[in-house]
């Protein structure tokens, strides 16, 4: 894994995440399959539950990839929906 990231664990890591990756809150749930609304209601959760080990998952595989294959990645991602506003984001999460 790459060292600048930190495990996908909580809201406030997914946040840092989803700012590196420089993604806004749309494309980072369009990224793992799931709204927005899910993805932070199972991030609160304070039990493991499927579907918070999978967006831990997911964003570690992620991290896994080198920069390019990664860039790569999200860019065909984010594309298979035109709804989506292009990466990077011009205004991607922040985190507190």
């Amino acid at each position: 894994m790459c060292e600048e990231f930190s495990p996908v664990t909580n809201k406030d890591e997914f946040r840092r995440w989803c700012a590196r990756m420089q993604l806004d809150s749309k494309q980072a749930a369009h990224l793992l399959g799931l709204s927005l609304s899910n993805v932070y209601k199972y991030l609160d959760e304070k039990e493991q539950t499927p579907i918070r080990g999978m967006v831990s998952t997911v964003c570690e595989l992620i991290n896994m990839l080198g920069e390019e294959e990664r860039v790569a990645w999200v860019r065909k991602q984010l594309h298979s929906n035109s709804a989506l506003s292009p990466w990077p984001s011009k205004r991607p999460i922040s985190h507190p």
